[in-house]
Formats: C-alpha cells, sequence, structure tokens
C-alpha cells in the first residue's frame, strides 16, 4: 500500500539566484545561520512538491590551494611562507572565496601539518572523497 506521500510528484530544477531567499524558510543549514551562500560560488538544485521545497542540495567551488611549492633551503623559514600565503589568501578574498582547503597526505603530515597549522588551517572532521564525473561528460 503506498502513501500520499509517494504518490505527489517531485519536480526537480535549479533554483535562479533570484529564489534563493526561499531557502531561508526551508529547515536546514541556511535557516539555521540565518545566511545564505555566495552565489558567485554556489548552486542550488531543489525538489518540490506542490510548489513547496521539500529538499535541495548544494554544489560549491571549493578552492584546493595547491600546489605549494618552495625551495628546500627556504622551506623552513616564515619569512618566505607567510608572505607567499598573504598573497595567495589575499587573491582569494578578492574573488570572495569563502574558503579553502588543502589536503595534506600522511607522508607529508610531518613537515606540512605544522606549516598548514601556523597558517590557520584547521583539520576537519570526517572523511574525504572523490566522485570521478570526468567520464560523464559528454
Amino acid at each position: 500500500m503506498s502513501t500520499v506521500l509517494e504518490k505527489q510528484a517531485c519536480a526537480v530544477r535549479e533554483l535562479p539566484v533570484e529564489e534563493w531567499p526561499k531557502l531561508l524558510e526551508v529547515p536546514g543549514p541556511y535557516k539555521e545561520q540565518g545566511t545564505l551562500p555566495v552565489a558567485a560560488h554556489n548552486r542550488m538544485i531543489v525538489a518540490e512538491v506542490n510548489g513547496e521545497i521539500v529538499g535541495y542540495w548544494g554544489a560549491f567551488t571549493v578552492v584546493h590551494t595547491e600546489p605549494v611549492y618552495i625551495q628546500p633551503e627556504y622551506r623552513q623559514r616564515i619569512s618566505v611562507v607567510r608572505p607567499l600565503w598573504e598573497g595567495m589568501r589575499d587573491l582569494l578574498v578578492q574573488l570572495q572565496v569563502p574558503g579553502t582547503m588543502a589536503i595534506i597526505l600522511d607522508e607529508d603530515a610531518p613537515v606540512n601539518l605544522p606549516m598548514a597549522t601556523k597558517l590557520g588551517f584547521q583539520k576537519v572532521p570526517g572523511s574525504l572523497y572523490f566522485l570521478d564525473l570526468r567520464a560523464d561528460r559528454k
């Protein structure tokens, strides 16, 4: 036996930026935070039943700030590392990038983790997963 909810048609569409304020009315992270993402770096797909948003899934640009290369004799010098980072940070702020990430491999952690921590990077909870969509391109 099916329920009424199962019989209702679900429409899925990309939500235009001008309609994003609707997301502040839907229970979830945007309503809880009271803010919307930066449109230049985000897209939003919504599921609607009878015109009501019942779910959403966001895609946002994640800026991966790598590769970083510093000649070996300069790697432990904050006088090189700090200005290089400040230049990158200023560029990201100018581009209105909401955040950045770096992937530090376990074997590189002894050298790179202290540098990343000094620059303000923080370990995030969870595990990183990747879905390769290149084969789906037409």
